[in-house]
């Protein structure tokens, strides 16, 4: 099913808008060095990443942030990161990345979260995170849910990664990544199969850092030391940022 998946989203990049994504067999560089990792440690030569293949250096940031923070297993959950990303892409209206996130969480085996409990109270700092004024601090996440400092970082990280992606999405493509043509009742499974798809090709766990040479090292700017506990979220934001 992966080559199948691998296929169909490659195809998509024809529906990019605006800018000419870089098709597999014509990347070249930095641009092949990414397409490699992406299909290697996500599955998939996902769309919202490659849409930014016209520049290379913003394809690598766009990268990093993702693989750094989401992909990497680290002090949080795979199905918390997946939450926190499907909260700010629903804040964002993003519903591309609702669709695709909200899938994957499905396929980890996670429940909508309930009022009151902690995975809701993750979805509502994660919805809220937009909207937190610059210079009050880092924004707070639940207590049971942080995981120490370090599993704050991580949070924070995939909060930003996201931030950043759903506004690249929402202007270079569609409202969904199922096409406009497939009935309503295979929404769901084509979803489900896509996001089973986004696995990396060796079911090991993702290192930490693989993807930072990608970009030349940079300091961490002002207002993301909370990102300081977890080195390889702090080293990705720094070089993404510059």
């Amino acid at each position: 099913m992966r080559p199948v998946v691998r296929a169909v989203l490659r195809g998509a990049l024809r529906q990019v808008r605006y800018v000419k994504a870089v098709p597999p067999g014509a990347a070249q560089g930095t641009v092949a060095e990414v397409y490699a990792q992406v299909e290697r440690d996500f599955g998939v030569l996902a769309p919202p990443l490659a849409l930014h293949s016209p520049a290379p250096a913003p394809l690598a940031a766009s990268w990093l942030l993702l693989r750094e923070t989401l992909l990497v297993d680290g002090v949080v959950s795979r199905a918390a990161k997946e939450l926190t990303a499907t909260a700010v892409s629903a804040a964002n209206s993003c519903s591309y990345c609702v669709d695709v996130h909200q899938a994957t969480l499905e396929t980890l085996g996670a429940e909508r979260p309930l009022p009151g409990g902690p995975d809701a109270a993750l979805a509502d700092w994660a919805a809220a995170s937009g909207r937190i004024v610059r210079g009050g601090g880092s924004p707070a996440v639940p207590p049971e849910l942080a995981a120490g400092a370090a599993g704050a970082a991580e949070i924070f990280g995939v909060a930003v990664a996201f931030h950043y992606l759903n506004r690249m999405v929402g202007v270079f493509l569609a409202d969904s990544p199922v096409p406009d043509r497939a009935p309503d009742f295979a929404r769901g499974p084509i979803l489900r199969t896509v996001a089973r798809t986004m696995r990396p090709v060796v079911p090991e766990p993702l290192r930490p850092g693989a993807s930072l040479p990608l970009l030349a090292g940079a300091p961490l700017p002002a207002g993301l030391a909370w990102a300081q506990a977890s080195p390889a979220v702090a080293d990705a934001l720094g070089r993404a940022v510059a």
